[in-house]
């Protein structure tokens, strides 16, 4: 089980972690784009002629996912 924290808390860690955030979504923030054309490896890529390059595998890619970003105003529940 991961460690619960506080979201205040979580903002005042300086060490890396994986935690489980228990809260309440009170609105969606706009602005950015929601989605983006994704590497098996999850990063974005970009496109190239006819195939798309990762920077992080280093090579043209042929098979994109679309992967979606969400920013979120999330209100705790502890």
């Amino acid at each position: 089980m991961h460690p619960k924290k506080k979201i205040d808390d979580l903002l005042e860690l300086v060490e890396d972690g994986i935690f489980a955030v228990y809260g309440v979504v009170t609105g969606i923030i706009g602005g950015e784009e929601w989605w983006y054309l994704a590497c098996k490896c999850h990063k974005a890529v970009i496109p190239d002629s006819v195939a798309y390059y990762c920077n992080s595998c280093v090579k043209h890619i042929f098979q994109v996912v679309p992967r979606y970003v969400w920013f979120i105003l999330l209100e705790s529940m502890l």
